[in-house]
C-alpha cells in the first residue's frame, strides 16, 4: 500500500515585525511655526499674499508648514499641492541654488515616498541632493541672514545627509538593500561632519560671537542635534545589515546606535526604543524568539510609560508580541496578546473596522493551529463579516476587500473539511499565499515601539545598557570620526 507523506503547512498568523527606519522628514527644517492645519494658517497665508505679495519667502514658509500640517493630519494628497505651491513660489522668492528650494523637493519626495511612488520620491530626493551638494562651492545664494560660515557648514552637511537617508529608505523599501547600504553609509559619513561644525559651531555660540542664529542653530546644541542624528544613520545601516543577513555589523551597528542615544537622550526616549524595537526584530529574524520577546517587553513597558495604557501604540507593540508567541508555539499567549490588541484598538478604531477584523482573523487562526475549531469559525466569521461590508461602509477598497474575503474564506473551508485531504492541501496552499499577500513585508507602521530601560542585546547575551561606546563622536573639546 502507498502511503502519502504527511505535509504540513503553517496557518496564516500575525504579521510579523519589521524593521523601523528613522523619518528623515522632519529633519530638514524645524523652523516651521506649527504642523497643526487650523485656519489661522490659511488666514495668515492669504494676509501675507495680500500685504507682501505672492513671492514672497514668508508665504513659502506659510505653505510649506500647512503642508507639514497635512501630513500631521494623515492628507497626503493636500499636502502634495501646498508643498507643489511651495516650491514655484520658492523658486521665484530665492536666488538660484539656495538650499531652500531643495527643502521643500525633500518635502515632496517625503510625499511620494507616503504613497509609494517611489521613482518621483527618488527623482525630488536626488535634484535636492544635488543644489545641497552645489551649495558648498558656491555659496552665492548666501546673505547675511544665512549666518556665519559655520553655521552654514553645519547646516548643508545635516541636509545633506539627511536627504541621503531619505535615499537610503526609498531603495530600503524596494528591497535594494545594496543601494540602501551605500546610502546610510554616505549619510553616516555627512552626519558625523556636521557633528564637527557643531562643534565649532557651538564654541562660537557661546563666545555669544553670533549675531543672528536660525532658531534652529540657536535652539540647542548643535553637536548634540548632529550627533542624535548620527544615532539614527547607525540605525539604519544596522537594520540593513539584519536584512542582508550580517548580523554582527547589525548589533555592533545597533549597540553603537543605543549606547549614543542613552547618553544624548536618556533611556526614555522614543529613539531608543526604536533602536530596541529593531534588536528585537533582528532576534525575531534570527529565531531568538525568547530575545525578541525580551526586547519587545521593554518596548511595550516604555510605551505605557511614555504614553498611557490605552495608547494606540500599545495595540501596535502588542501585534508584535503576539507575533513572537506565535513563532514559539505560545499559542494562548499569543491569544491574549492580540485581544488585548483588539481591544484598544476598537476603542480608538471603533469594533467594526479592517484593523480589528485583521486581528480577529490572527486569533482565528491561532484557534485552528490548536485545533479548537469552533472558537477558530466564532473569529473568522466575525473578521468575515467586516470585510464582506467593508466597501459599502468606505473601510477599504474593493480589491482589498475581496482578497480577505477570499482568504479567510478559504481558512474557514480548512477548519470545516480537515478530513478531505486534497481540498484542505489546496486550501492551506491558497490561504497562505492570499494571507502573505495581504499582510506583505510586516506590520509597518504597526511596528514603532519606544524606550527600553537597561538593557542592549548582543549576539544573544544580555550585556549592561551602560556598554562602552566604540564610537565616541564627539565631546565638548574633540570630535572623533
Amino acid at each position: 500500500m502507498f502511503f502519502r507523506p504527511a505535509i504540513t503547512f503553517e496557518r496564516p498568523g500575525t504579521p510579523a515585525p519589521s524593521f523601523i527606519l528613522t523619518d528623515t522628514s522632519s529633519t530638514l527644517d524645524n523652523n516651521a511655526p506649527t504642523t497643526i492645519l487650523s485656519r489661522s494658517l490659511d488666514a495668515r497665508l492669504k494676509n501675507l499674499q495680500k500685504s507682501v505679495g505672492e513671492d514672497h519667502p514668508d508665504v513659502v514658509h506659510t505653505l510649506s508648514s500647512l503642508g507639514d500640517a497635512c501630513i500631521t493630519n494623515g492628507d497626503s494628497d493636500e499636502a502634495m499641492q501646498y508643498y507643489t505651491q511651495a516650491l514655484d513660489v520658492t523658486k521665484r522668492a530665492f536666488p538660484k541654488g539656495h538650499p531652500q528650494v531643495a527643502d521643500i523637493l525633500c518635502s515632496i519626495g517625503n510625499v511620494s515616498m507616503k504613497l509609494s511612488m517611489f521613482a518621483r520620491s527618488k527623482s525630488n530626493f536626488s535634484a535636492a541632493l544635488k543644489i545641497y551638494r552645489e551649495a558648498f562651492t558656491d555659496r552665492s545664494w548666501t546673505s547675511s541672514s544665512d549666518g556665519i560660515v559655520q553655521q552654514v557648514d553645519y547646516m548643508l552637511h545635516h541636509k545633506t545627509a539627511s536627504a541621503l537617508a531619505s535615499l537610503g529608505s526609498v531603495a530600503f523599501q524596494e528591497k535594494n538593500y545594496s543601494a540602501a547600504d551605500k546610502l546610510f553609509q554616505d549619510a553616516l559619513l555627512d552626519s558625523k561632519r556636521a557633528a564637527v561644525a557643531g562643534v565649532a559651531l557651538d564654541r562660537i555660540k557661546a563666545r555669544g560671537s553670533i549675531v543672528k542664529l536660525s532658531s534652529k542653530a540657536g535652539s540647542s546644541s548643535s553637536l548634540k542635534e548632529a550627533r542624535i542624528f548620527v544615532t539614527e544613520m547607525f540605525n539604519n545601516v544596522a537594520s540593513v545589515c539584519a536584512e542582508r543577513g550580517h548580523k554582527s555589523a547589525a548589533i555592533k551597528n545597533y549597540n553603537n546606535a543605543l549606547a549614543l542615544q542613552m547618553q544624548e537622550l536618556g533611556e526614555d526616549h522614543i529613539s531608543v526604543a526604536c533602536t530596541l524595537h529593531n534588536i528585537g526584530t533582528m532576534h525575531y529574524r534570527s529565531g531568538e524568539y525568547q530575545f525578541a520577546l525580551k526586547s519587545y517587553k521593554q518596548v511595550l513597558k516604555m510605551r505605557r510609560y511614555l504614553f498611557g495604557n490605552e495608547d494606540y501604540s500599545i495595540a501596535e507593540c502588542l501585534l508584535n508580541i503576539a507575533a513572537v508567541h506565535e513563532k514559539a508555539d505560545e499559542v494562548d499567549r499569543g491569544v491574549s496578546a492580540l485581544n488585548a490588541a483588539y481591544r484598544i484598538t476598537a476603542k480608538h478604531h471603533g469594533a467594526q473596522c479592517m484593523q480589528c477584523a485583521d486581528i480577529q482573523a490572527c486569533v482565528g487562526s491561532l484557534y485552528a493551529r490548536t485545533g479548537r475549531d469552533a472558537l477558530a469559525l466564532e473569529y473568522y466569521e466575525k473578521a468575515l463579516a467586516t470585510y464582506t461590508r467593508a466597501p459599502q461602509l468606505g473601510l477599504s477598497t474593493s480589491s482589498d476587500s475581496d482578497d480577505k474575503v477570499k482568504a479567510i474564506n478559504y481558512s474557514i473551508n480548512l477548519v470545516k473539511n480537515g478530513d478531505e485531504e486534497e481540498e484542505t492541501m489546496a486550501g492551506f496552499m491558497s490561504a497562505t499565499e492570499a494571507w502573505s499577500k495581504i499582510f506583505g513585508n510586516g506590520c509597518g507602521s504597526m511596528c514603532i515601539p519606544d524606550d527600553s530601560h537597561t538593557q542592549v542585546w548582543n549576539d544573544g547575551d544580555i550585556v549592561a545598557s551602560s556598554l562602552k561606546r566604540e564610537h565616541d563622536l564627539a565631546s565638548p573639546t574633540t570630535v572623533t570620526v
